[in-house]
C-alpha cells in the first residue's frame, strides 16, 4: 500500500496569532503530518456566502492576514512539509494560488460550481470535501471540476467528510467514503470527530488521504479547537496509520516469511508421520511373516 498523505488542518487554531501558527507548523512536524493547511477567508465574504450572520463575530476573530502567507508556506517547505491553504472565494483563491502547489475545496464550496470551475482553472491538483452532499450533489460537483481542469490540474482526491464541529462517531458513515473512489482519483477521510478511530478505521477501508484538525490545546477558545486533536494523540494516529499500511500487506494470499520455521516444522512433522507410518507397516508385515513362518505357513507378500 502507497503512504497515507496525512495533513494537520490548523485552520484558525492560530488564534490569529503568528508565533502560534508557526509554532503550530513545527509541532506538526514532530506530530508527523505530511502537510499542513490554513484557512484564507473574510468575515464579511463568509457570511455573505454562506448566510450565517451569527458567525460574522467568529470569523472575523479568526481571520489571517495575507501577508502570512509566504512566512508559513516557507516554514513548512524547510521542515519538508506541504503547505496547503483553503481559500473561500475569488479574492482568496487569487491570493492562495501564489503559494500552493495543490488546492484544497472545503466542503462548504464544493457545492459552488463558479468556485469550483476557477480552481479547476488554476491548473493545479484539487482535493475536495464532500460534506453535506449526497451521491448526485457530488457526482455534479466533480464533472465540474473534472470538465474545467487544464495544465496539470486533476481532482487528486475526494474526501468523505460529516460537517459537524465535533461530529458524532454515529455519524461517520465512514462505508460511505468507499464509494467515493476510482481510477481516477483517490478517496479519503476530512474527520471531525474527537478521536482518532475513525481516521485510523478510514484507512484500514483504504483512505489515501486523511485530514484532521490540529491543535496544541483543545481548551482553548475558538471554532476549531474542540474538534481537534493534540499534538501526542496526532502522533499516535500517524504511527497507527503507518503500522496498518504495514500490516495491510500487498493482497496476495501466500505464505509469508515469518511462517518460513512454522512451515518447515510442520513439512518435517509430516515427514515423521509418514516414517513412523512406514516403520510400523513394516514392522507388521515382520510379524505377520514371524508367526506364519512359525505355523509352517508362507510370508505375505507385501503390497
Amino acid at each position: 500500500m502507497s503512504k497515507t498523505y496525512i495533513i494537520a488542518e490548523i485552520s484558525s487554531n492560530h488564534d490569529a496569532i503568528l508565533y502560534r501558527a508557526r509554532d503550530l507548523i513545527t509541532r506538526a512536524k514532530d506530530s508527523g503530518a505530511d502537510a499542513v493547511k490554513f484557512q484564507l477567508f473574510r468575515a464579511d465574504s463568509l457570511v455573505e456566502r454562506r448566510g450565517a450572520k451569527d458567525f460574522w463575530r467568529t470569523y472575523k476573530a479568526n481571520e489571517m492576514p495575507d501577508w502570512w502567507l509566504p512566512i508559513l508556506r516557507d516554514d513548512a517547505k524547510e521542515l519538508g512539509m506541504d503547505f496547503l491553504c483553503t481559500a473561500y472565494d475569488a479574492w482568496g483563491l487569487e491570493i492562495v494560488n501564489q503559494f500552493v502547489d495543490m488546492h484544497k475545496v472545503s466542503s462548504f464550496e464544493a457545492g459552488d460550481h463558479q468556485f469550483l470551475a476557477q480552481v479547476a482553472q488554476t491548473g493545479k491538483p484539487v482535493i475536495m470535501s464532500t460534506g453535506m452532499m449526497d451521491s448526485k450533489m457530488v457526482e455534479e460537483s466533480v464533472s465540474i471540476l473534472t470538465g474545467n481542469c487544464i495544465g496539470d490540474g486533476r481532482l487528486k482526491a475526494l474526501l468523505h467528510c460529516t460537517s459537524s464541529y465535533p461530529a458524532p462517531v454515529e455519524d461517520a458513515n465512514l462505508l460511505a467514503m468507499v464509494k467515493l473512489g476510482t481510477p481516477a482519483w483517490e478517496y479519503g477521510l476530512s474527520d471531525h470527530t474527537t478521536g482518532i478511530t475513525c481516521p485510523v478505521a478510514a484507512v484500514a477501508l483504504g483512505a489515501t488521504v486523511i485530514e484532521k484538525h490540529f491543535t496544541d490545546d483543545r481548551d482553548r477558545v475558538g471554532p476549531d479547537h474542540a474538534s481537534s486533536i493534540e499534538p501526542s494523540e496526532f502522533r499516535r494516529m500517524v504511527d497507527m496509520i503507518r503500522e496498518i499500511e504495514v500490516a495491510l500487506g500487498d493482497g496476495v494470499k501466500q505464505a509469508q516469511p515469518s511462517e518460513a520455521a512454522m512451515g518447515e516444522l510442520k513439512i518435517r512433522n509430516v515427514v515423521e508421520s509418514v516414517s513412523r507410518a512406514i516403520d510400523e507397516h513394516t514392522n507388521v508385515f515382520r510379524d505377520i511373516g514371524t508367526i506364519a513362518q512359525r505355523s509352517g505357513g508362507d510370508e505375505p507378500t507385501r503390497r
